[in-house]
């Protein structure tokens, strides 16, 4: 299972911030589609909004960690 996980980050890694945020877009529409579905009883696997929340957090993590290294190269 970790290496699945270090995969993802890996090819995460690779992206740059405006790919990243259309990731994070994504997967926050996707939620919302899942989350309308729950409504209307038609999700077969509830497990997928915890797998999309933390891949939004991670994604978001890596954001932040570009915007920082940005501001510190530009100081």
């Amino acid at each position: 299972m970790a290496t699945k996980r270090k995969q993802m980050l890996d090819e995460l890694n690779k992206l740059d911030v405006e790919q990243l945020r259309l990731r994070s877009s994504e997967l926050r529409r996707k939620l919302l589609e899942l989350r309308t579905q729950r409504a209307t009883d038609k999700v077969s696997d509830v497990s997928q909004f915890k797998k999309n929340r933390r891949e939004v957090a991670r994604i978001e993590t890596l954001i932040r960690k570009h915007t920082l290294a940005g501001a510190v190269k530009s100081n």
